[in-house]
């Protein structure tokens, strides 16, 4: 009843699209960062290695799915997942209940050739990855990685329409922060096209890096390649959002959101260091969050990083994980 089959080309992977759609609205745990959407894109832009997927079918449907390469570099042969490097989650999709897919989907991984390591990394909590059964023949290392601080929000809101949830202290800041931008008008909030919006941000991000003297993520042109491939059809699939702020009638700053199901993310955002004083990203997380109550979210993540202003916002620390097998 179960058929293993082992994707090692790019058109192979991308034949899958609209099964992976159907397994990825599935699967509770499932992230815009495990969805064709993201992870095609970012092969056609990255492609560090050699394809090594596996997919398991039951009865002509797809029941399990793990995105996976193979690296040969200094850390040796390793089996690592799609999306690496710029996802903050990453995981495999299986469909719910089934216990057998998964089983199928660990030896489908263990038998891929030539591997030293499989690093299953950026594992949130619920993700079906950290569930999925050792593969034969395997010793498991398991640790945190990395903390994607966020947190639960209700529907009650104040007089700014920000949920009471947010710690009074920035609902202030917030308010503050909208009248100093009522003295640069006129002030405009607005959904841009997503490929202009990804060059709006990368120049708005790059500024405000090189303020710092570091040049900032979107300085490698494949990461701008990337989100100007993906943005589009993540936008289409409701799974991100784009928001710009302008004062006096210039670009102030940038938001990239990213939406699935009941909750949201802040993934990248950027800004103009002349508006610095006004907050331009504040203003905008402000206007994500009243948006986000009125949508019926529930949990806003800030994703990866510990950086303080997240944790001003009300957030604590959601820890991800990674899984490391080797074999015995």
């Amino acid at each position: 009843m179960l058929e293993i089959k082992r994707l090692e080309s790019f058109a192979a992977l991308e034949a899958l699209e609209e099964p992976w759609w159907g397994l990825w609205r599935q699967s509770p745990a499932a992230t815009p960062f495990q969805s064709p959407a993201w992870l095609l894109p970012w092969w056609c832009a990255f492609a560090p290695g050699r394809l090594s997927s596996v997919a398991v079918w039951r009865d002509g449907s797809l029941a399990a799915l793990a995105p996976l390469y193979l690296e040969d570099g200094p850390l040796g042969r390793r089996v690592l997942p799609l999306g690496i490097g710029i996802s903050d989650y990453l995981d495999v999709l299986v469909r719910p209940g089934d216990a057998e897919a998964a089983m199928a989907l660990s030896q489908g991984i263990a038998a891929l050739e030539n591997w030293d390591s499989i690093e299953l990394e950026q594992l949130s909590p619920g993700a079906a990855g950290r569930e999925l059964p050792c593969p034969q023949g395997c010793v498991e290392t398991r640790a945190p990685q990395d903390a994607c601080p966020g947190l639960a929000i209700g529907p009650d809101v104040d007089e700014s329409g920000l949920p009471y949830d947010i710690p009074g202290k920035r609902r202030q800041h917030y308010r503050r922060k909208c009248r100093a931008a009522a003295a640069h008008p006129p002030v405009e909030i607005t959904a841009p096209d997503p490929r202009c919006f990804v060059d709006q941000l990368a120049a708005l991000h790059g500024a405000r890096w090189q303020e710092k003297g570091e040049p900032g993520v979107m300085a490698d042109p494949r990461v701008v390649a990337f989100h100007r491939e993906a943005a589009p059809e993540l936008a289409r699939r409701g799974l991100a959002r784009f928001l710009n702020i302008s004062l006096e009638g210039r670009l102030a700053g940038a938001l990239y959101v990213l939406a699935w199901r009941d909750r949201v993310a802040t993934y990248l955002s950027g800004f103009d260091p002349e508006f610095a004083e006004v907050s331009p990203v504040t203003l905008l997380c402000g206007e994500m969050l009243r948006a986000a109550v009125g949508e019926g979210v529930r949990d806003v993540s800030f994703l990866r990083g510990r950086e303080p202003y997240k944790y001003h916002w009300g957030a604590t620390d959601r820890w991800n994980h990674r899984r490391s097998f080797r074999r015995a």
